[in-house]
């Protein structure tokens, strides 16, 4: 009697990592037909991966990891457009908002900053980094009595 061989579709994979080893075993996987999800702090692992693949990271919380990674390499512009597509992929995502922020106070661009940083409170109050940074915006922007009533 011959044995069956069951068809097994692929899963979903991620890895955190995507250096030498890392890199490679998300490719042999993508090629073995499972759709891969990579996180790596260097820009330049994930556009390996997303060009090895074919796909772009979908996750919310890994595009806002890497807009913190970014804004940490002082690249804040790049920080701004990840933190952008995260929260254009989950509206809710407090952090997305919260890096975006703080990357267009770090460019001098308070106005702008203002928003992400207003959503990030509304959706969560008690963040303290946040609301300083909101009180630097404020102040920035004129606004020192509204600053000091509302985040001290």
């Amino acid at each position: 009697m011959k044995a069956k061989s069951a068809k097994r579709s692929a899963g979903t994979v991620g890895v955190v990592g995507l250096g030498i080893m890392g890199g490679a075993f998300a490719k042999h996987l993508s090629a073995a037909g499972f759709k891969v999800t990579g996180f790596d702090i260097a820009p330049a692992a994930i556009k390996a991966l997303k060009k090895a693949t074919g796909r772009a990271p979908k996750s919310a919380m890994i595009r806002c990891n890497l807009a913190f990674a970014y804004r940490a390499d002082g690249r804040h512009e790049d920080a701004v457009r990840e933190a952008g597509k995260a929260f254009r992929l989950d509206a809710d995502l407090v952090a997305a908002y919260a890096v975006a922020g703080a990357s267009l106070a770090d460019l001098g661009r308070p106005a702008e900053a203002l928003e992400p940083l207003t959503q990030a409170i509304r959706r969560q109050p008690t963040l303290v980094r946040v609301l300083v940074a909101l009180a630097g915006v404020l102040r920035a922007l004129g606004r020192t009595d509204e600053a000091a009533v509302r985040y001290g």
